[in-house]
């Protein structure tokens, strides 16, 4: 899906094993770049929410005790995907 020299990114975690034809890739000179997550934002966040330029709130899908992070905060996560965005966790 990317066209003859361009680029793409990959983030985030798969659930699944995939296959690239790598022939295709070279012989197209495309470009794959992997994220698997964060590399050096938090401070950049912090400050954007810290100073209201940023509101979390909508990507607030829930709220749990640290005591329920297994059963209600991951199990939650799997099994309820596409209900979820974060849960936030406090003690």
């Amino acid at each position: 899906m990317i066209r003859s020299g361009g680029k793409a990114v990959l983030v985030g975690i798969f659930e699944k094993e995939s296959s690239i034809n790598f022939f295709d890739v070279v012989a197209t000179e495309k470009h794959i770049i992997g994220s698997l997550a964060y590399y050096g934002e938090f401070a950049t966040a912090i400050d954007l929410l810290n100073d209201g330029r940023l509101n979390a709130e909508p990507l607030i899908t829930g709220k749990i005790k640290l005591d329920d992070i297994v059963e209600k905060g991951f199990e939650e996560l799997v099994n309820r995907k596409e209900e979820n965005i974060k849960i936030i966790v406090s003690p």
